[in-house]
């Protein structure tokens, strides 16, 4: 069950990305030609083409934060995921500027405080 509600978590924190990316990309066309765009499309709240903290993070990226998390390397981290070690770099990067973190730690700390929120679940 608990795996269950992880991947829900995961899957609409995806969706989400993806809707406000998507609606970032309308509004810039729009702009360029001239038009507007019809109220109802942005929902209220929802940011102008930027996310930030948790919700810009891919599931990908998540799955890097939960072995960092555990000490792992980035050999390790590679090896679990089946992928090169530049890989898990890259991902790390993005990780640090999505969340606004300058260490592993700090990255660390932020995946704390994010899985708190999330009823306990790590994402």
């Amino acid at each position: 069950m608990q795996q269950r509600i992880e991947q829900q978590l995961r899957r609409a924190t995806d969706t989400y990305a993806q809707v406000v990316a998507l609606l970032g990309q309308v509004e810039t066309v729009a702009a360029e030609t001239g038009q507007s765009i019809p109220q109802p499309l942005r929902p209220r709240g929802i940011e102008q083409r930027t996310l930030s903290g948790a919700a810009a993070l891919t599931s990908r990226e998540r799955e890097v934060l939960a072995h960092l998390s555990t000490g792992a390397t980035n050999v390790q981290i590679a090896r679990n995921l089946v992928v090169s070690e530049a890989t898990v770099k890259s991902h790390l990067k993005q990780i640090s500027r999505k969340l606004g973190t300058s260490s592993r730690a700090a990255a660390v700390a932020a995946y704390a405080r994010m899985t708190q929120g999330n009823l306990g679940f790590a994402p």
